[in-house]
């Protein structure tokens, strides 16, 4: 009878490691599993640009450089007009939140130029040498119900996020 019952635990323990196996391989796709969202810099343009002050900031342009986003236009202060462009780097996600780097600002390194640029809540904010871009105020990814920033790259022009669980 101790053998029966001995048999019987084998086969319900080695059940239930393959069950385990396959319950983490089944959790393991499903937190790999995403939506891949393209974001092009038209569109943050656009979205930017309709919350900048246009006797602030002129000739706005966003762009996708290498692994970078890339900012030019030409800032007013009193009578003068000075181009700029700003180069930053994304550094980490959190949430739908991609924060990014100030790397260069050309001609001058000047803190009313990255603030008339830059802070505009609630899609762009910047402080302290860091820019929050929040992706929840873009319609395409307001459309994924659920998920946070799982991947996120610059590739061919774009910004591709990738949403998952």
């Amino acid at each position: 009878m101790k053998g029966l019952f001995e048999k019987a635990n084998d086969k319900i323990t080695n059940f239930l490691q393959k069950e385990n196996n396959l319950l983490s391989k089944a959790k393991e796709k499903v937190e790999r599993a995403g939506v891949p969202i393209p974001i092009t810099a038209d569109l943050l343009t656009k979205m930017i640009s309709k919350q900048l002050d246009p006797n602030e900031i002129r000739d706005f342009q966003l762009t996708f450089e290498d692994e970078n986003l890339v900012i030019k236009g030409t800032a007013k202060k009193m009578l003068l007009k000075i181009p700029f462009q700003l180069t930053l780097e994304p550094v980490k996600t959190e949430k739908r939140t991609i924060y990014f780097a100030l790397k260069e600002m050309k001609p001058l390194n000047q803190d009313w130029i990255r603030s008339k640029a830059l802070n505009k809540p609630p899609l762009l904010s910047y402080e302290e040498g860091h820019v929050k871009l929040d992706l929840n105020q873009l319609d395409k990814i307001k459309y994924v119900p659920v998920g946070n920033i799982q991947h996120m790259e610059i590739k061919n022009e774009k910004l591709w996020v990738k949403i998952g669980l």
